[in-house]
């Protein structure tokens, strides 16, 4: 992930151009999802980044597993694709407090910064990554499909790129269809980091809960061993159980057993275990795993 992991040197350029966390903190109900939008002049890229779960509300919508399928999905395809609800309705309902939608913001921040123009700094070309870790990292997933197919969106640089952490599951077989034929037209890519023995990121496909499809090419982390990287790759949350889900569901944490330690980690020799993933772009990734 070479084009995504960039050295922070002394000529690293980027700005905060946007950090939306003013109903972060209301009364349960109206609280509302966190996101921030950086310009990183120093790798060309546009970043959207989405706060994980913090608080109650965002631990309700992480359990609405109820699926359907919103409007804007249908604008983008004719399948029958259905989306995790409560995932759909933190970022396309209207807010109890702004009487707006989040991706009313989301969009209307991406069009100033895309035609923002000074001297030296044009940044039409940039190309968009979304991220999150866990409910970020879902709602990076949904933005990324909606950004990539949706026409008031062409003003985006495609492929739009998510890159995401501990995700759980957004849309079902029908989405991933979707999403596949936004990958296959090189609007979107999605490169999906799950832990060995993390919960979160499966699949519940049992008892009332329908089927879900995870999408993009997924970085699977192992405790010493080289990742698994495959395309297509979903697994159910009872072959994810572990005695300590939370370690394996953290970004920094216990040595061997959190995303960040087990995808940095090095042999006896110092070099990284998962060379094979870190010193590929995404492009990289996608024509040696997907099968588009």
């Amino acid at each position: 992930m070479a084009d995504i992991v960039k050295d922070l040197g002394e000529s690293f350029d980027a700005d905060i151009v946007e950090f939306d966390d003013k109903f972060a903190n209301e009364f349960f109900l109206k609280t509302e999802l966190v996101y921030s939008v950086v310009v990183n002049r120093s790798s060309k890229q546009i970043i959207l980044v989405f706060r994980g779960t913090q608080n109650p509300k965002d631990v309700l919508q992480d359990f609405n597993f109820a699926q359907h399928t919103p409007s804007i999905v249908k604008e983008i395809t004719d399948r029958k694709a259905k989306i995790h609800k409560g995932f759909s309705d933190y970022l396309l309902s209207k807010t109890k407090v702004k009487k707006a939608t989040q991706f009313d913001q989301i969009i209307s921040v991406l069009k100033e910064v895309y035609a923002y123009k000074a001297p030296g700094r044009d940044y039409s070309n940039y190309e968009l990554v979304i991220t999150g870790h866990s409910l970020g990292g879902s709602l990076a997933q949904l933005l990324s499909f909606i950004l990539a197919g949706l026409k008031e969106a062409e003003f985006i640089p495609k492929p739009v790129k998510a890159v995401t952490y501990a995700s759980p599951v957004v849309g079902n077989k029908h989405f991933f269809s979707a999403y596949q034929d936004l990958e296959k037209e090189n609007k979107v890519r999605h490169i999906r980091v799950s832990n060995n023995s993390d919960v979160i990121p499966g699949t519940p496909g049992v008892g009332i809960v329908k089927p879900y499809k995870q999408t993009g090419v997924n970085i699977h982390l192992k405790e010493n061993k080289k990742a698994e990287v495959k395309y297509e790759n979903t697994k159910s949350i009872i072959s994810q159980t572990s005695t300590n889900p939370l370690k394996r569901h953290s970004l920094y944490g216990e040595e061997g057993k959190s995303y960040h330690e087990r995808l940095y980690g090095k042999d006896s020799k110092g070099a990284f275990i998962n060379d094979h993933v870190l010193s590929k772009t995404v492009e990289q990734l996608y024509e040696e795993h997907a099968d588009l």
